[in-house]
């Protein structure tokens, strides 16, 4: 079921009722096209690419709507592109004018979230178009540390010559700590030769190289 404040939200309701012929025609009309619904917090704009309905994206792009109105999750419009993979959206968002490296609740950017997704294609179109690989989420995790920690090694590796390599998350892992940890030996010697520090020290007090030692990887020989 869908809830609407008071006001003109036919446009919203014709997006959740699928009906892209009377939403087409309520653009064109003079109502606040920014509205957000009460349940989801979303804009016709956020409906309009979650629903894959990308002609009506495209209409409300050019009435310069506003691309950054967040959902209760934080999610922007990007974040929906991102999610289901339309490249030429998320490129026609970030022209627009779309904020690339928007935060939504966990401290996430759209680059997190293709990165979660392991989804190759869209990290490389998002650095290409400009976002931050060095920002941390509420965690302090890095997108490098995040693909570490789930095996994302074709990303990582995409990841390592474009991140700061010692950031530190609020454990005091570094992605070095995480590669050591998963036995990565690709990603470790990846990071190694790309400058990660072996000496940073987690909150136990260990760094990659005693973590190393732990798991019987000998770092000098990599």
């Amino acid at each position: 079921m869908f809830f609407y404040r008071k006001k003109d939200f036919s446009l919203l309701k014709a997006l959740d009722l699928g009906d892209i012929q009377k939403a087409s025609l309520l653009i064109e009309k003079k109502i606040d096209l920014d509205l957000t619904d009460k349940e989801e917090g979303e804009t016709a704009l956020i409906k309009s690419i979650k629903y894959k309905y990308y002609e009506i994206a495209k209409k409300l792009i050019e009435k310069k709507v506003n691309l950054n109105i967040e959902d209760k999750d934080g999610w922007t419009a990007i974040f929906w592109a991102v999610e289901n993979n339309d490249y030429s959206i998320v490129q026609l968002l970030v022209e627009s004018g779309a904020d690339i490296d928007h935060r939504n609740i966990d401290g996430w950017t759209p680059l997190f979230l293709a990165v979660n997704n392991n989804n190759i294609e869209m990290t490389k179109q998002l650095l290409s178009l400009g976002a931050d690989p060095d920002l941390v989420d509420k965690e302090n995790k890095t997108p490098l540390i995040w693909a570490i920690q789930n095996r994302f090694t074709n990303i990582a590796k995409m990841l390592i010559p474009k991140t700061n390599l010692n950031i530190i998350d609020s454990d005091g892992n570094s992605a070095l700590h995480y590669a050591i940890l998963k036995e990565e030996i690709e990603i470790i010697k990846n990071l190694l030769k790309q400058g990660a520090n072996s000496e940073l020290k987690n909150s136990e007090g260990l760094s990659p190289k005693q973590l190393a030692e732990k798991k019987h990887i000998n770092l000098k020989e990599l």
